[in-house]
């Protein structure tokens, strides 16, 4: 697969030419906008190439805050591309919370269409019960991510003498994140968290859980770190947001957000779960293959294949 960079930060007007340029020569058929600016950039182009082209938006994300979401991405959302949303033969949505909240915002196309995320088969994994309960966090450091709320599960936790260690990933997550530092010791949980090394491939992280937590509260459409999570054996507990409610309907927990009483009643049910391996295997097993049947790589190819084809 060809990847040509535009450099489109550096020269817009230069870069759009190119990519029109670009367009002309190869005479494709589909062209597709993965996420908002690349939607952006096919209506400002759509003038300038053949309108036989079956031009398509993708819309990775679900809902954008004011004073949340960064401003320009605000105004480009709610005015301009609301604005043009009749514009491409079709709008693909990867979730249908982001198909809802778009129409709510104002979308209006006769061709909507919904296709979750797709992932490829694993292997299910045994795992040990360990004395300790290990819990994980992957995410950018990132006010999406509420990280606020993740000091205080740990916190709280803490405080209830649970035998525990959190172990946190991603982008900035790091001791060099001065800001970040300063939060845990203000919560003074230093002890209770880990660092991992931000990598590629991070499928055997999984292994060290025995579940992933996510807090995030706004913005995230699809998150594939709760799919990805079961699909390694791993049950998750997530805020309903998004297609959370739908990915966990099996090996997942939903918490009422920013509710650490009952984010810690799911909790509980995951240290009874671990109690009995039976019954703790069952559970995984339930989420593995609820993943494997609803969101596999071979559907949602076959999706796409369908619309490339119509």
């Amino acid at each position: 697969i060809m990847v040509i960079n535009l450099n489109i930060l550096s020269n817009p007007i230069i870069a759009l030419n190119k990519l029109i340029s670009i367009i002309k020569n190869k005479k494709p058929d589909v062209i597709m906008g993965w996420m908002y600016h690349p939607c952006f950039l096919i209506t400002l182009i759509s003038k300038f190439i053949d309108s036989k082209i079956k031009k398509i938006w993708n819309i990775r994300h679900s809902s954008v805050i004011f004073f949340k979401t960064k401003i320009l991405t605000f105004i480009l959302v709610r005015y301009f591309l609301v604005f043009f949303s009749n514009l491409p033969n079709l709008i693909i949505f990867n979730s249908f919370h982001s198909k809802s909240v778009h129409i709510s915002y104002g979308f209006k196309n006769p061709n909507i269409n919904v296709i979750h995320n797709g992932f490829k088969k694993q292997s299910f994994k045994n795992k040990n019960i360990n004395k300790r309960l290990n819990l994980g966090f992957i995410g950018r450091y990132s006010p999406q991510k509420n990280f606020n709320f993740l000091f205080e599960i740990i916190s709280f936790l803490k405080k209830k003498n649970l035998n525990f260690k959190f172990y946190l990933i991603g982008f900035n997550v790091n001791i060099r994140n001065k800001e970040l530092i300063s939060h845990i010791n203000k919560y003074d949980i230093k002890d209770k968290i880990i660092f991992l090394k931000t990598k590629t491939d991070i499928s055997n992280y999984f292994n060290l859980f025995d579940a992933t937590v996510s807090t995030s509260d706004y913005g995230e459409s699809f998150p594939n770190i709760l799919a990805e999570s079961l699909l390694s054996s791993t049950p998750c507990i997530a805020t309903n947001f998004g297609e959370n409610k739908f990915i966990l309907k099996k090996g997942g927990l939903i918490y009422k957000k920013n509710n650490i009483n009952d984010f810690y009643s799911k909790l509980k049910k995951i240290l009874n779960l671990r109690k009995n391996k039976k019954n703790w295997t069952y559970f995984r097993k339930e989420g593995y293959y609820h993943i494997i049947n609803e969101f596999s790589d071979k559907k949602m190819l076959t999706k796409y294949l369908k619309i490339y084809s119509i």
